[in-house]
């Protein structure tokens, strides 16, 4: 398979929930698609609280993004590891662009790579009591070197 598809289908697996990860690779893609929308989408609510990603009856569900990228200088010098976003998702699915905050970081390429990510990135709202609201959460991504699956 092709890196490219491989590293979209990552960067759309990376924030469907706040324990999943995706991960970046060289040498491999694979297609997925994205899970469908939440039971809440459009039906956004008047509550601007934020609540944490434990509070929500439905967690938001990664809907699309820009192709999360492999920085070469990581790369070329074989550096891996898990970058931890902390973002917060807006009731319409669009990620408020000012919570994008790196919480654990990796590599100053590997960080930037995957904010860039994040800033493209929207998704299926989260819900709470029927109604779409805004959602706190932590996005794990990892990069790995020279996996193939």
């Amino acid at each position: 398979m092709n890196d490219r598809v491989h590293r979209h289908a990552a960067a759309l697996a990376i924030a469907a929930l706040a324990v999943s990860c995706a991960t970046a690779s060289l040498g491999s893609r694979q297609e997925s698609r994205p899970k469908g929308p939440t039971s809440c989408s459009g039906t956004p609510s008047n509550d601007s609280t934020v609540y944490d990603s434990t509070r929500v009856t439905e967690q938001p569900i990664a809907r699309s993004g820009p192709m999360l990228q492999y920085p070469r200088d990581a790369r070329d010098q074989g550096i891996e590891g898990r970058v931890q976003l902390s973002i917060i998702v807006n009731a319409n699915g669009a990620i408020d662009q000012r919570s994008i905050t790196v919480v654990r970081t990796v590599y100053p390429s590997l960080d930037a790579a995957a904010r860039h990510w994040a800033r493209g990135a929207t998704y299926w709202p989260g819900c709470l009591d029927g109604h779409a609201v805004r959602v706190r959460l932590v996005a794990p991504i990892d990069f790995s070197i020279g996996i193939s699956r």
